[in-house]
């Protein structure tokens, strides 16, 4: 005869029902009573752990997740929180282990996947990065974080002709997404198509003009093509942004042009530390301490040669007085 199970409560799966219907803060009230009740149960410590991840409460995230992970450590859901978690945190070593951790319990897992290829490609590792994330395609072809993630790995490192072809699956699967179709006009651009990039451009709707990457990629043209006094536009409707590295970069090569070289290796310095794989501020930041570094020695060698020709000159004759005197 079977054993009967009698259940606690039916707040757990209330919770997961308005989890699922998107209803969060329903969902965590849901989950709290349940825990009240039964702190033990990993599903709904991950559920919460959920809650806390749409809420952007990341060290919650990871205080939930790790605490389902003990009454379960192959509890794949607060693996794939944690390292997403960790990611967001950009603790990319910590990230690496959880998703490891959490493939070798579910290796065919799109999602675990692409917490990997996070991991890598921030620990500068593109090779590794670019398996992962074609693991998770692999998995689901629809995957458009990872199709997306794949174009802009192959972008940084100047493969444009194939992060074309990773755009134009994109649009293959969301015909008039506007981030693949502004990289795909980018990749245009940076192959010197710049009549295909700005049909592209303006052929999207009126509505996107604003659009943040639409906004950096006309300022880029405009610098190509030495438009400056649009470049400084399309910089000033981005002033009041941050947080973006490729800005950064646009903002230090417009500074470069006004020889405002200072303030120009401070948004250098500023892209990089927002986005350490950043190839193209990492080159313009190298290329930069070598012109200085060449002024510099110019400069002291030039300063070293005027010394060494005084030090060489012929004294000159002591000039005396054409009267003299007699000692009395």
């Amino acid at each position: 005869m079977a054993a009967i199970i009698k259940r606690i409560s039916k707040e757990d799966l209330e919770g997961f029902n308005a989890l699922k219907a998107g209803k969060t803060k329903e969902a965590k009230q849901h989950f709290k009573n349940y825990l009240k009740l039964n702190p033990n149960s990993e599903q709904v410590l991950e559920g919460y752990a959920n809650v806390m991840m749409r809420e952007r409460k990341l060290d919650s995230v990871l205080v939930y997740a790790d605490s389902s992970l003990i009454y379960n450590p192959d509890q794949v859901g607060a693996l794939l929180l944690k390292a997403s978690a960790l990611n967001t945190q950009k603790k990319w070593n910590e990230a690496l282990t959880a998703s490891n951790k959490m493939l070798d319990i579910k290796e065919e897992f799109a999602e675990g996947q692409f917490q990997k290829g996070i991991a890598l490609r921030n620990l500068n590792k593109p090779n590794e990065a670019l398996k992962a994330f074609q693991k998770a395609i692999a998995y689901k072809k629809d995957y458009y974080q990872a199709h997306m993630q794949v174009g802009a790995i192959l972008m940084n490192y100047k493969n444009y002709k194939k992060a074309l072809e990773v755009y134009k699956k994109v649009l293959d699967l969301r015909k008039d997404d506007l981030y693949a179709q502004v990289y795909t006009a980018k990749c245009h651009h940076l192959l010197n198509d710049n009549a295909n990039a700005n049909k592209i451009l303006n052929d999207l709707p009126s509505s996107h003009a604003n659009n943040f990457e639409v906004v950096k990629l006309r300022c880029r043209m405009a610098m190509q093509q030495n438009d400056w006094n649009n470049a400084g536009r399309y910089l000033n409707m981005a002033r009041n942004i941050n947080n973006n590295a490729e800005l950064f970069v646009l903002r230090a090569q417009y500074l470069m042009k006004q020889r405002r070289v200072d303030l120009a290796k401070q948004n250098l310095d500023k892209a990089v530390e927002l986005d350490r794989v950043n190839r193209e501020a990492q080159e313009l930041l190298k290329s930069f301490t070598q012109t200085a570094q060449a002024v510099t020695s110019t400069n002291q060698k030039k300063e070293q040669e005027e010394q060494q020709s005084i030090m060489f000159q012929d004294p000159k004759p002591k000039k005396t007085s054409p009267i003299t005197f007699p000692n009395k």
